[in-house]
């Protein structure tokens, strides 16, 4: 089961900068499954610092029902629209780095800013996922969250669109991987390390996207410390697949 957050209070927000990296070298990702239930202005996932722009970066959607990526006080946006009674599914990513930042829409690049922005990730002290500081919160469903420590590259974020888990696409440099129900996970449960989530309100159960998981055989394969053993052993009822 997936998350859908209501639109008017519903959050889950981690305390303290998840994100390392200089103001002007640094690499970090976004992505999420979602579906939106209307065109508005609401937050999907990213960090800022409470107030200022230096450490503030997400995903969001604009009251147009245009997928964004926020870097700073700015941000770029895709072309098209969802519509305003949606029923589909979207993954959307943004990657960043100092000179380039792009935005993928069900792994398709739909908006691409080439120039050095200057921003702090260790000032993004607090980590959102439907919402952000100034109460944008999100209406509709989210699953499958993740952060990475690097800028993403194509074929990377076409494998994560084609619906395989984070635990199959650069374990490695996740930061934090959030299934929200899919897989058996709690719904707050980061499965690579110690970010789990707090949870505002109450975002209730949904209909999950269908994600392709490491199998249980690849989990036991892989080397004890490993992103993918440490994601697999997090929950011993999980049974690997698909759902």
């Amino acid at each position: 089961m997936a998350l859908s957050f209501d639109g008017s209070d519903d959050s889950l927000t981690h305390s303290g900068a998840i994100f390392s990296g200089a103001t002007d070298d640094y690499n970090f990702s976004l992505s999420a499954w979602v579906k939106p239930a209307e065109r508005h202005a609401g937050s999907i996932i990213g960090a800022d610092a409470g107030s200022g722009n230096a450490g503030r970066f997400q995903l969001f959607s604009t009251g147009s029902g245009r997928f964004s990526l926020r870097r700073s006080a700015g941000y770029i946006y895709s072309g098209d629209q969802y519509a305003n009674d949606n029923t589909d599914w979207f993954h959307v990513l943004g990657t960043l780095q100092y000179g380039t930042r792009a935005l993928y829409v069900n792994g398709v690049s739909v908006a691409t800013q080439t120039s050095d922005i200057s921003l702090d990730p260790t000032a993004g002290t607090t980590f959102y996922i439907g919402s952000d500081h100034s109460g944008s919160f999100w209406n509709g469903v989210i699953a499958e969250a993740a952060a990475y420590s690097v800028y993403l590259p194509a074929g990377d974020i076409a494998s994560l669109a084609a619906g395989f888990s984070p635990a199959l696409v650069r374990p490695d440099k996740l930061i934090g991987y959030w299934p929200l129900g899919g897989g058996h996970f709690p719904a707050t449960v980061n499965p690579i390390g110690s970010t789990s989530l707090s949870v505002n309100s109450s975002p209730s159960a949904a209909d999950h996207p269908r994600i392709i998981y490491p199998t249980l055989p690849l989990a036991i394969m892989a080397a004890s410390q490993s992103r993918v053993a440490s994601i697999m052993l997090q929950h011993n009822q999980y049974a690997g697949g698909v759902i």
